[in-house]
């Protein structure tokens, strides 16, 4: 079965190190083989073991236009090109958010402005 870490800086979708003898937390009968970074937030994450199998259905998902889909967590507009990401301000720790593609372009911007700034007269 997968763990549940503690705070973790990585994103959802992640590999991970799979530990020896790992069995898949759909099929407990197939060994395992890969783990994924699961559902993640400020406090840790799920880490999945995965058969072949269900790792096959993971990525078809994750490809899917499906898995784009959904409400930005930001704008809170419907977007078909979410993605995850956090808010630089909170830390490489703090929660991760569905963010469209033009929060992110925006958020982008504004940080490059920001940085500018202080680097004017290096």
């Amino acid at each position: 079965m997968g763990d549940v870490t503690g705070p973790i800086s990585t994103l959802p979708g992640r590999r991970h190190e799979l530990p020896e003898g790992a069995k898949c937390d759909e099929h407990p009968d197939r060994p395992a083989v890969v783990r994924v970074q699961g559902e993640t937030d400020s406090f840790g994450c799920e880490m999945l073991d995965l058969c072949q199998e269900c790792f096959d259905d993971l990525r078809r998902y994750e490809r899917s236009a499906e898995a784009r889909k959904g409400k930005c967590n930001w704008c809170k507009a419907e977007a078909t090109d979410l993605r995850d990401t956090r808010d630089y301000e909170e830390g490489l720790y703090g929660p991760v958010y569905r963010v469209c593609g033009a929060c992110v372009k925006r958020r982008d911007e504004e940080d490059r402005r920001y940085l500018d700034y202080y680097d004017e007269g290096d």
